[in-house]
């Protein structure tokens, strides 16, 4: 499984198609891959643009405009000795209102013991254990986009049919530059400026 991930990491990092590792699980369910459009920064609309486009994690931005923390609920998830795949869901941890659909491979040998524990068992979304364990680290969202929900972002993100989402890629790098993870992260529709 290992060399499987690798080879569909290289693939992800060196794709143009910014919805990778989306791709990935919608391979793997034999659905297709959503229509998925580059966007300039300029062309995502408030309030989707003070939510994506920034260079900090995405967890703390969308705990402070949900006031709560926010927890995980894995859809799918893979994992072998060096990789955890998952596609989830962040949802308010009192409110269960979700705040995020996301596509994450995490790279489980860049962590130590205690925060790979954590991340591995899939309750916690990612930047929280990093803020945790003050885990120094680099986010650098690489594209912005527009997806079209397909039928697991409609389900999750109670999304109409063709509804178009918004969206980043993001890659997370550890002090030394090392790969901790590839995600894409999209926003429910009609989120309101606070």
């Amino acid at each position: 499984m290992n060399d499987q991930y690798q080879d569909e990491l290289k693939t992800g990092l060196d794709s143009q198609w910014a919805c990778d590792p989306l791709e990935s699980f919608c391979r793997r369910h034999g659905r297709p891959a959503p229509d998925c459009q580059i966007l300039n920064v300029a062309d995502i609309p408030s309030p989707y643009h003070d939510l994506l486009v920034h260079k900090d994690d995405m967890t703390p931005i969308l705990q402070a405009y949900h006031k709560q923390p926010l927890v995980v609920r894995v859809l799918d998830k893979d994992m072998d000795r060096n990789w955890l795949v998952r596609e989830v869901v962040l949802v308010g941890e009192l409110d269960q209102v979700v705040a995020e659909y996301g596509a994450i491979r995490i790279r489980l040998d860049r962590f130590d013991a205690d925060p790979r524990g954590l991340i591995t068992e899939c309750r916690q979304p990612l930047g929280a254990i990093l803020e945790q364990f003050q885990i120094k680290h680099q986010s650098r969202p690489t594209q912005y986009f527009r997806v079209e929900a397909d039928h697991v972002m409609q389900d999750t993100l109670s999304a109409s049919v063709g509804q178009w989402l918004f969206g980043r890629r993001n890659i997370l790098s550890d002090a030394e530059g090392e790969l901790l993870a590839l995600v894409v992260e999209v926003l429910p529709p009609d989120l309101v400026p606070r």
